[in-house]
Parts: structure tokens; sequence; C-alpha cells
């Protein structure tokens, strides 16, 4: 989910640092590997760690892409690109790893936590130009973007279950106030900074609901890593499996 920003340089469009150490890495099963990507920007690897993925593909490896890259891969060109150069005779998925068929039911029964995807990676999905469109207040933009794309594919939020998130985030009386575009950008700006600190979830309310997300999130990476899976997620998420699941990590 995001990390949908498992946020090194993934809401920025790369100012570069070799493409924000390319998307922090690569995690290695003894099947799989995940490869961190920095959202919208190029993947550069050594040759080395390049050897090494190709060790592990065969004529079946199923490559995942990350959230809504799964409808649209130009989201992530620096995948596109990574695949036609170095994988050209494999297809990424057309469902992305936080796909719901993989963890409908965890998203059901932890639904709140998931609602960081209203704002995470806004700027680099463009969420704001293609689901946040004019209305009478901010809130009601929103929710019936939600409603438009709802989320992991499952359902929208309800009106009750937005007041709740919103209302214990903080940002309730600002949501309320009329539509103002700038405004609701900078609002989903605030909404990041304040979930994330480096890479990883922060303190605050919002970065305790996207630590719990991110680790159900982080368990389906792994299972289809144990089948053979190349997944290409946010840089955090490299960060959190390599932890979670002691598994090893090669920085570029």
């Amino acid at each position: 989910m995001v990390s949908f920003k498992q946020f090194f340089l993934e809401s920025t469009q790369c100012v570069n640092a070799k493409e924000a150490e390319s998307g922090q890495g690569v995690v290695f099963s003894a099947e799989g590997c995940s490869i961190g990507v920095a959202h919208g920007c190029k993947i550069y690897l050594n040759d080395e760690t390049l050897d090494r993925i190709k060790e592990l593909v065969t004529p079946t490896t199923k490559f995942w892409p990350e959230g809504a890259a799964e409808e649209d891969p130009s989201l992530e060109p620096g995948m596109v690109t990574f695949m036609e150069k170095f994988f050209p005779d494999h297809n990424l998925e057309k469902t992305s790893w936080d796909s719901l068929k993989f963890i409908k039911d965890d998203i059901e029964d932890n639904f709140l936590a998931f609602l960081y995807v209203m704002y995470a990676n806004h700027e680099s999905q463009k969420t704001l130009e293609r689901l946040y469109k004019t209305a009478d207040t901010m809130f009601d933009s929103v929710l019936e973007g939600l409603q438009t794309n709802k989320i992991f594919g499952l359902r929208a939020p309800t009106e009750e279950e937005l007041t709740q998130f919103l209302s214990k985030s903080g940002y309730l009386k600002k949501f309320q106030e009329p539509y103002d575009k700038e405004e609701l950008f900078d609002l989903l700006n605030a909404m990041e900074k304040d979930t994330w600190s480096g890479q990883l979830p922060s303190n605050s309310w919002l970065g305790k609901q996207a630590a719990l997300a991110s680790q159900i999130r982080n368990a389906s990476i792994n299972d289809l890593m144990s089948q053979g899976g190349v997944c290409f997620v946010g840089g955090g998420h490299t960060d959190e499996i390599r932890e979670e699941y002691n598994y090893d990590w090669v920085k570029k």
C-alpha cells in the first residue's frame, strides 16, 4: 500500500543523487527479490546486483508493480525502462503486489490504516488531477474521488470513516473548508510529511496507521518473493522487509 511513499524521494520527481540511491537497493530471499524504486525515478543497479537478479529469473518469473502502476505503468518510467532493457521477454503483471486479492481481509479489518492512500505519492501519481475534482468542500472532493478510485479496488470509505480518519489525524477542520485546489495540494503534502520521517513511518497517529498498513503490505511482498516473484517497491519497503524477515540487502 502507497505506498502506494515509503518515502525517500518517492514524493519527488527525482532530484537525482543517482536517482535517490536507486530507490534504496534490492532485498533478496532465497527464491525472489524486491527492487526498491524512488517513485517516478530511474533504477540504477550495479552489474553484480543485476546478475544476481538474473540468476533468480526464469521464463515463468512474475514481475509485480506497486499501486497505481498496475493500471498505468508509465507512472513508474524507471520500472518500465528497467524491464525493457534487462528483461524484455517478460511482462509486468496487470495486478500490483498490494492488490485486493492478496490482502482483502486484512484491509477490511484495518480499513482506517489504509486511508493513507488518499494522499501518499499524490504528486507522482497525479492524484489531485485524476481524482479530486471541484466540489463544495475539500472533504467532499476527496470523498467523491475515493468513491471513484476505491481503496485497493475494495471499496470507498464511508463519510463516517473519512470523518473519523481526518478527525483523529487533526485535519478534519481544514478539509471542511471550501474547495481550493492549491490548498488541497498543500494539505495532501502536509499529511505526507506528518506520516513519514525519512523513509519510515513517523510516531504521529498517521505514521502509526501507515506502519500497520506497511506491515500488512510487506507480508504480501514476502509471499510473492517466496514464490519466486520480483516486486518493484517503494524504498521504505526494502528497509522494512529486510528487518522483518532478516533478508539479504544490497544498496544498489
